[in-house]
C-alpha cells in the first residue's frame, strides 16, 4: 500500500473532526433533529427522486430511513422508537461520527487557559483556609469543573469553619459574572457549563478513619463510664454540603434518654482534649 501523509492543516483538521465525534455537550434534541433534516431529505431527493423529496416527512422516515442509516453507515439501534425520538437518536448519531458538524459559537478557547492569571487572583481574594484548593477541570473549551480537595486531618483540627461548597461555587460564579463578563449556558452558544463538585476529594481520610478514627477515638468513647451501658454503634458520616463530619452515636435500647445529652457532651470533650474542633467534628445520634 502506497504510504500517504497529511500535512499541518490537514492534521489540525484531522484532530477537530475527532473531538467533534465525541463532544456533544451543549447540544439539545433540537440540534440532531437540524441534523437529520439537513441529510435526510437531501439524501431522498439525490436516491429517490426530487418529487419524492416533497413527500411528507413523516412518510419519507417510516419508508426510507432503514436505507438511509445503511447508506451513510452508521451504526444506531433505533428499536422500537418512533416520531421524534427515532430522528434525534439519527441526528445524534450523524453528529458523533462527524458525518455532520455541529454548529457552534463556541470559541474553541478554554476558560482556564484564557484567564489563568485571573483564576489565581479570584481564588485568592476566596480566602479559603490554607488545607483547601480548588481544582479546575476543563477537558473541552468552556465545560469547566471545579473540585474541593481537603486535608482531612487539618480540616478537623482547623480552628475556622470553612465556607460551604455552596458558599465557594456561588462566589466563584459571581466573580466569574462581575469581573470577566460571564455568562452561563451551553458553549455551543457561546457561554460556560459551570458546575462545582459538591463532594470533596479528602486527602487522608481512609488513614486517619483506620488509625485515629478506628483504633484510637472509638477506644476511648467506649471506655467513658455510662458508654458500655448506653452505646450500641459509633459510625462516622461526612456531611459533604458543610465540609463536617459526623460522630454519630447509636443507643442501645434499655438506654435513657436522659443520659444522652450527658453522654454526647463527654464525647465533645474528649474530643476537644484529642485537639479536635467539634464544630466540623460533630457529635450526633440517632
Amino acid at each position: 500500500m502506497k504510504n500517504s501523509y497529511l500535512n499541518k492543516p490537514e492534521i489540525i483538521n484531522f484532530v477537530s473532526m475527532l473531538i467533534e465525534q465525541v463532544n456533544l455537550d451543549g447540544y439539545t434534541d433540537e440540534d440532531f433533529i437540524e441534523v437529520f433534516v439537513n441529510l435526510f431529505r437531501p439524501w431522498v431527493k439525490s436516491n429517490h427522486g426530487d418529487e419524492v423529496g416533497k413527500y411528507p416527512m413523516s412518510y419519507l422516515v417510516k419508508k426510507y430511513v432503514d436505507e438511509f442509516i445503511k447508506d451513510i453507515k452508521i451504526d444506531v439501534n433505533i428499536g422500537y422508537s418512533t416520531g421524534l425520538n427515532q430522528i434525534v437518536r439519527i441526528g445524534r448519531e450523524i453528529a458523533r461520527k462527524g458525518i455532520y458538524q455541529l454548529p457552534s459559537l463556541n470559541s474553541g478557547n478554554k476558560f482556564t487557559e484564557q484567564y489563568k492569571k485571573h483564576l489565581e487572583f479570584i481564588v485568592s481574594t476566596l480566602n479559603l483556609p490554607e488545607y483547601i484548593t480548588l481544582k479546575f477541570i476543563e477537558d473541552s473549551p468552556n465545560n469547566v469543573d471545579v473540585k474541593a480537595i481537603v486535608d482531612f486531618q487539618k480540616l478537623l483540627k482547623s480552628k475556622e469553619i470553612p465556607p460551604s461548597p455552596h458558599q465557594i461555587s456561588s462566589n466563584l460564579k459571581k466573580y466569574f459574572e462581575d469581573y470577566l463578563g460571564i455568562e452561563y449556558g451551553s458553549p455551543a452558544h457561546g457561554k460556560m457549563d459551570f458546575y462545582f463538585n459538591s463532594t470533596p476529594i479528602y486527602v487522608g481520610l481512609d488513614e486517619w478513619t483506620k488509625n485515629e478514627f478506628n483504633k484510637k477515638i472509638k477506644k476511648e468513647i467506649k471506655n467513658l463510664p455510662s458508654a458500655e451501658k448506653n452505646i450500641s454503634s459509633l459510625k462516622l458520616i461526612l456531611n459533604n454540603t458543610r465540609f463536617k463530619v459526623e460522630i454519630k452515636i447509636g443507643w442501645k435500647r434499655d438506654s435513657r434518654w436522659i443520659e444522652h445529652h450527658k453522654i454526647k457532651e463527654e464525647v465533645r470533650n474528649l474530643l476537644n482534649s484529642m485537639g479536635y474542633n467539634t464544630e466540623i467534628l460533630e457529635v450526633t445520634s440517632t
